[in-house]
Parts: C-alpha cells; structure tokens; sequence
C-alpha cells in the first residue's frame, strides 16, 4: 500500500489510516466510511481514489485504470471534489479534463488512471460503463437502487478484486438500506456477499484541519436529536428522523398483559405489489385501572409480488382462526382498475369479516397520520408506551425508526423511504382514534369514531357484499367524498 500512496497526505488521522487499511483486505470489497460530522469523509474518498488507480497499475500492469468518483449532484460535485482536486493534488499528479459529452475527469499524468467525476442525478445512465473501483459521497441519499445499479458496473477486465467505497453520515432516505448492508445486517439486506462489507467510523475528533471551535459549534445545537446525530454518528438516533421515540427495548415485547380475544382486534393493510404489501393484526386491550387502551401490533404478513386473490389466501389462513372485528384498508383499494374487481370487494368475498375504508382521504391525513404514532409512542400514565409491538414484526421494527421527513412537506413522512408499514399501521391508528390526532386524545374510541353507524349493526349479523357496497356508497355520496369506482 505504502508504494501507491504517501501517508502523509493523511496526516495523522488515524480514522482514515484505519480505513484505507481495511480497504486493501483481502476480505474487504464494499467500505462504508463515515457517522460523525467532520470525519474528512469527501477528503479521504478522493485520496481513496488515488490510492486504488496506483494499486491497480501496479498490481496489474493495466493503464488508463477507471475510478468512478460520485456526488448526489453537480453542485455538491463541484464544491467538494473539483474545487479541493485543483487545490490540493499537485500539478505533478495530472490534470482535470473536462469532455463536452463524457463530463470531468482527473488524468494521472503518465496514463496509469482516471479518475471520472460524475454525479448521480441518473445513475443508470451509467450502465454500460465499467469501473474498476466506485466511491460515492452522502451514501444514504440515495435509494437502494443506485447501490445496485453501480454495483452492477463494478468490473473491469484484468482487476479480479475490484472495491467499492461510500462515505455518509446516519439520516437521509437511505439510511435504513445502508444501515441494513454495513451496520447492523439484517434478512431483509440479506447480501450474497455479506462477509465483504465492512465499516469505520469517522469521528470529527480525528480530523486535526478541522478548526477547534468545531466541537463548541455543535455543541450548541439547540436540538438534541440533531447535536446527537452529527457528534456521535448513532445509527439509531439521526438528524431527519421522524419516529426518534422509538426504542427497541421500551416497545417491542413478547409478553402482553392481555390474550387477543379479550381486546377488540382490526386487520390494517397498504398495497403492493412490486414495492412490499402489508398487513398488521392490532389488539387493543380494555381500559386499564389508570384509563389506558394499549395497542398491541402481534402479527405481520410483509411480501410483494402477489396479486389480491393471493393476499387473500393467505390471510384468509389467519382470519379462520384468529376472529378480527374489522379490517382497514387505504381508499385505492375500493376502486375498479383495469375492469378488475376491486381489492376490497375481493378481501370481502373470500374473507367474510367487514371491510372498512381507511382515513387517508381526509386533509392532511398524511400528518394526522404521523401525528397519532407519535402519540402512539409515548409513554402512558403507567409508564409503558401506548404501543407495543411483538418481536415478530421485524419490518415494522425495522423500518418505522429508520423513516425521515419529507423535504417538501412539513410534518410529513418522506414517500421516498420504505413507509409501507408505518401507512398501514397508522391508518390503523387513525381510523380507530377519537377525532384529530393534532387535537384527540390517543385513546382509541370504544365506539370507533368516525366509522358508519350501519356498521354497528352489521357486525352482528351476516354482511352480504350487495348490501355493504350499496351502503358504503350512499354514505360517501352523503359524505360528498368521491369513492365512486372508476
């Protein structure tokens, strides 16, 4: 490694020493750098670089060795890459270029490597390019699928060890995927090469250019959550995080004070089909001696690729031994698309149990939504959160903390993220809840407010589908609410 790249570019970081050790394992394919604020993240990726083009050369006897260097825009690419390049390599080293259809790229001067610098507005633009090592800034703003789709381009013949390296910090869209690959590895980012991901931690204490007065600068943000986040890098606490209450150990237990069939139990579920489908069984437990209902999440079915009927089947497998009192559903799944009999109306056929129509028409249902989970996840007058949930609902566990606000709406959940179990679990709440969730209180309503009247009497008998469907459309016309199948 020594032969490739002068430490004393380094400085005496020992975060980043570390790091480029690591990288040049045998063992290490994919490294994540990165956590604190001021860890010279961008600073060590485009030395990185360097390192791996005279590596190449060298191992290999290859020339023109291509290192694909990326930013999340033209902008953050021109401020943290090309500026710093044209200060900080010496003239020696080699040039930046800048080809009128092929965009910037750093050549070293004898012709061993070049460093192309791109940005990832469309990262599948790049799918017939070939690169025999990526390094990407800001790795959590980005989807899964730019992982992927550079992934994919990873490969340049005569370099059998090619590298990928990215660099962040916690928060952003793809948090949870990035979280899920190198943090803390979970079965949905289950990886056929999961043995070669490694991480090392930056820490703004190990970057001596940074001023002194760094440390007081954050210090003083006001928010704790945010100053949290930028001075100790915690995968679980980051800045943008909208369910920050969440903790693993305060709401998700095996053991519940109350057996199902002594709470009043709903079925809540969001569609999908190539992006995940979900269903949640709650159980809402009697009124407790200190005026709590608790909401217990004890069952989740979390799957794509399966059309209604299928769906149905296999709820209908639960449904069979486990009587619900009702199930929600999103208002899309009450219309006929494509001449197909609508998801409601096929749940209610092969299921036979009332089918309900979720609160996400209303305004701001979105927020209202985001609301009543944060007041879900509070802390009782007993001293116990009002949700719990069961260890078996590893999406729901795994997603809902991981989940960031929207940059263009406030209060609201970034559709971005993998949200799919927190709609259906929040309209559960929501449909269920006593009036605003801005203004209600958090105790469900015995009655279930806002839901028909008629379905109070249907539920003691048998619902014919005609009857339902003829109701339900009355009441919406009432309502002047356009529930009308399309």
């Amino acid at each position: 490694m020594k032969n490739f790249i002068d430490y004393s570019n380094l400085g005496d970081n020992a975060r980043q020493l570390w790091a480029y050790e690591t990288l040049f394992q045998p063992d290490c394919k994919y490294l994540l750098y990165g956590g604190q604020a001021g860890g010279g993240k961008s600073y060590f990726l485009r030395w990185c670089a360097v390192a791996l083009g005279f590596y190449y050369n060298a191992k290999y006897g290859i020339k023109e060795v291509p290192i694909g260097l990326f930013s999340e825009d033209y902008p953050t690419l021109r401020d943290r890459q090309l500026v710093k390049i044209d200060q900080e390599f010496p003239r020696s080293l080699g040039e930046i270029t800048n080809h009128k259809i092929y965009g910037y790229s750093f050549r070293e001067r004898t012709g061993k490597w070049i460093l192309m610098l791109r940005n990832l507005d469309d990262p599948s633009k790049y799918s017939s390019v070939e690169f025999a090592a990526i390094l990407v800034e800001e790795l959590t703003k980005n989807k899964r699928t730019m992982f992927d789709d550079l992934r994919s381009r990873l490969r340049f013949p005569g370099v059998p060890d090619p590298r990928f390296v990215g660099a962040t910090n916690p928060g952003e869209i793809g948090h949870g995927w990035v979280k899920g690959l190198w943090i803390k590895p979970d079965s949905r980012n289950a990886d056929p090469e999961a043995d070669k991901f490694r991480f090392v931690p930056a820490k703004y204490s190990d970057n001596h250019f940074i001023d002194k007065n760094y440390e007081n600068q954050l210090m003083a943000i006001s928010d704790p959550q945010k100053r949290r986040a930028l001075m100790e890098g915690d995968w679980d606490i980051f800045e943008g995080q909208v369910f920050a209450e969440w903790r693993d150990a305060t709401h998700v237990t095996a053991k519940f004070a109350y057996p199902p069939e002594a709470c009043k139990r709903i079925m809540c579920f969001d569609w999908g089909y190539n992006a995940p489908g979900c269903c949640y069984w709650l159980a809402f437990t009697p009124e407790n001696a200190k005026g709590v209902i608790r909401c217990y999440v004890y069952r989740e079915l979390y799957q794509n690729g399966k059309d209604p009927e299928q769906w149905a089947r296999d709820l209908k497998v639960f449904t069979d031994i486990d009587k619900v009192d009702y199930m929600v559903l999103p208002h899309d799944c009450f219309y006929k698309l494509g001449g197909r009999t609508s998801i409601a109306s096929v749940f209610q056929s092969m299921l036979g149990i009332p089918i309900l129509p979720g609160r996400t028409l209303e305004k701001d249902a979105r927020k209202n939504r985001a609301a009543i989970t944060h007041k879900y996840l509070g802390i009782a007058v007993d001293g116990k959160p009002y949700l719990l949930v069961h260890p078996s609902c590893k999406n729901l566990i795994r997603t809902l903390p991981e989940l960031v606000y929207s940059k263009t709406q406030v209060e609201d959940v970034n559709t971005d993220s993998e949200d799919h179990a927190f709609d259906a679990l929040s309209m559960g709440l929501m449909t269920v809840s006593q009036g605003s969730a801005k203004s209600g209180a958090v105790k469900p309503d015995p009655e279930i407010a806002g839901i028909p009247k008629y379905w109070q009497q249907d539920q003691a008998g048998n619902i014919q589908s005609a009857d339902f469907w003829t109701k339900f459309k009355e009441e919406m016309k009432n309502r002047k609410q356009s529930w009308e199948y399309r």
